[in-house]
């Protein structure tokens, strides 16, 4: 009940058009919201941001400041619903905190090609957190997806351009 008494007060001192710039706290983000303090923020795990993304922000209900990507689809389609909700976001000072993102592969079925593809996340010093892995045999074609924790976007757009020189490889893309 505190909380969303918290959450409302923010919330009208927000709309009040207030541009004192806090500092957000509570899980670590780094995440500094226009407007409001103390706020609880949160990634989307729809678009899944990470520090070099350009964001923004969603006040949720009673779960704080949703940070989004600015071109994710889901904070278009709330933003139309819901306009008055959106806050601006910037990622904060240096972290070390490592994020979760999902990138897909789509290439020729060919043995050695997840071997390879395991490598260059490895050589790049990134975590694999998951796979989900298809093959079409009629196709000779594999679909992928690895879910993997990169501390910023610059990593994340270094990864992605290795994948795509790998033989066989005809797509990569961040999802």
């Amino acid at each position: 009940c505190l909380w969303r008494l918290a959450s409302l007060v923010a919330f009208c001192f927000f709309l009040s058009g207030a541009s004192v710039v806090y500092k957000s706290q509570g899980d670590g983000n780094g995440i500094t919201v226009s407007g409001v303090g103390n706020l609880l923020t949160h990634m989307a795990k729809c678009c899944q941001p990470v520090p070099g993304d350009e964001i923004l922000g969603f006040i949720t209900q009673g779960r704080g400041i949703s940070v989004h990507r600015v071109d994710c689809d889901q904070l278009a389609n709330s933003l139309n619903q819901q306009p008055e909700r959106e806050v601006e976001v910037q990622w904060g000072g240096s972290s070390n905190k490592s994020y979760q993102v999902s990138i897909n592969i789509i290439g020729g079925d060919r043995q050695g090609l997840l071997r390879d593809i395991s490598t260059i996340i490895s050589n790049e010093r990134v975590s694999i957190i998951g796979i989900e892995s298809n093959t079409d045999n009629a196709k000779q074609s594999m679909s992928m997806t690895i879910k993997v924790e990169v501390a910023n976007n610059e990593a994340l757009m270094r990864l992605l351009a290795k994948l795509n020189q790998l033989d066989d490889v005809t797509e990569v893309k961040r999802l």
